[in-house]
C-alpha cells in the first residue's frame, strides 16, 4: 500500500531499494571520517585538559539521533526500506546510521572548528570560510549519494542540481556557523564555571538545529502545500535569502567581537573583550587557552 507524506498526499517512493555495495562504500567513508574526527577531538581534549571538544561532539550526536527524521519529513527525503544499519524509524521511514554521523560532523565538529577560529580572532573571515566549506562539502557529498541511489528528494522539489535541492547547501553551511558562534557566545560572553561552559557547548548543536527550522519553514511549507511549482521556487529562494542573511549577521557579530578582542589585547591584560560582559576578563582568556 503506498505511503503518502505531507498535507496534500505527496507520494513517497516506497518501492525504492538500497544499493548495498554503494552503502558499504559510503559507510566506510563516514566511519573513517568519524573515527578520525573523534581521535583528533580526544587528543585535543587531553592535551588542553578541557571537555569542550567532547561536549561539542556529544551535542552533535544528540542532534544526529533526534533531528534527521524530522528534517527528512519536512523537506521530503526518502531512504530505501532495505537500507543497512537503520538506527531509527519515524514517519514511516527508516533512517540510516550514516545520516546521524553526518550531523555529528557538520554540527558538532564543524561548529567546534569555527569556535576555535573565533577564539583566535579570525572574526568574519571564519564565518565565511565555515559557510563556504560546509556548503561545498554538502554538495560534494550529496551529489554522489543521490547518483548512487542511496536516497532521494521526492515530490516537486525546486532548484534541483543533479537531484540535490540547492537551498540545502545554504542551510548546511549555516548550521555549523550557528553552532560555532553559539559555542563562542556561551563560553566567552557569559560568566560561569568550566563545567557550565561544557554544558553550554553541548547544548549549542541542538540550539543551532532548532534555529535552522526558521529557514527550513518556507520551503517545507511549500513542499507540503497544494501550490504551483513557481511558489515552491519562490519559497526556496526565501529559504536561501534567510540563510544568507543569517550568515551575514553572524559574520558582522564575529567581526565586532574580533575587533574588540584585538583592542583589549593592545590595552593589556585585565581588559575584557566586551567590557559590558560580566566576568569576561576572567573567562575569556581561560577558555581561549583551553578550547
Amino acid at each position: 500500500m503506498p505511503v503518502h507524506r505531507g498535507l496534500f498526499d505527496v507520494a513517497a517512493p516506497v518501492d525504492m531499494r538500497a544499493p548495498h555495495a554503494a552503502y558499504v562504500v559510503f559507510y566506510a567513508l563516514f566511519a573513517a571520517g568519524t573515527v578520525g574526527t573523534l581521535g583528533w577531538m580526544l587528543i585535543r581534549s587531553r592535551r588542553r585538559r578541557t571537555p569542550l571538544p567532547l561536549a561539542a561532539l556529544g551535542g552533535g550526536l544528540v542532534v544526529g539521533v533526534i533531528v534527521p527524521p524530522i528534517y527528512d519529513f519536512l523537506t521530503l527525503v526518502w531512504f530505501p526500506s532495505n537500507i543497512p544499519l537503520p538506527f531509527v524509524t519515524e514517519f514511516g521511514m527508516k533512517d540510516p546510521l550514516f545520516d546521524a554521523l553526518g550531523y555529528v560532523l557538520f554540527i558538532g565538529f564543524g561548529g567546534y572548528l569555527l569556535y576555535t577560529q573565533l577564539l583566535e580572532g579570525r572574526g568574519a573571515r571564519a564565518i565565511y570560510a565555515t559557510f563556504a566549506l560546509w556548503s561545498a562539502t554538502d554538495l560534494l557529498l550529496e551529489l554522489p549519494f543521490l547518483h548512487a541511489g542511496l536516497y532521494r528528494y521526492y515530490g516537486d522539489q525546486p532548484l534541483l542540481i543533479g537531484g540535490f535541492p540547492l537551498h540545502w547547501a545554504f542551510m548546511n553551511g549555516l548550521v555549523p556557523s550557528l553552532a560555532g558562534t553559539l559555542m563562542y557566545a556561551g563560553t566567552e560572553l557569559l560568566p560561569g564555571s568550566r563545567r557550565a561552559a561544557a554544558w553550554r557547548v553541548a547544548a549549542c548543536p541542538a540550539l543551532a538545529a532548532g534555529l535552522l527550522m526558521i529557514p527550513i519553514f518556507p520551503v517545507a511549507a511549500a513542499l507540503h502545500a497544494d501550490v504551483g511549482s513557481w511558489v515552491r521556487i519562490v519559497a526556496a529562494l526565501v529559504t536561501i535569502a534567510i540563510s544568507a542573511s543569517a550568515t551575514l549577521a553572524l559574520a558582522a557579530f564575529a567581526g565586532r567581537v574580533a575587533a574588540r578582542r584585538a583592542a583589549s589585547d593592545e590595552a593589556g591584560p585585565g581588559v575584557g573583550v566586551l567590557e559590558s560582559a560580566p566576568g569576561l576578563e576572567r573567562l575569556g582568556m581561560a577558555h581561549a587557552r583551553d578550547a
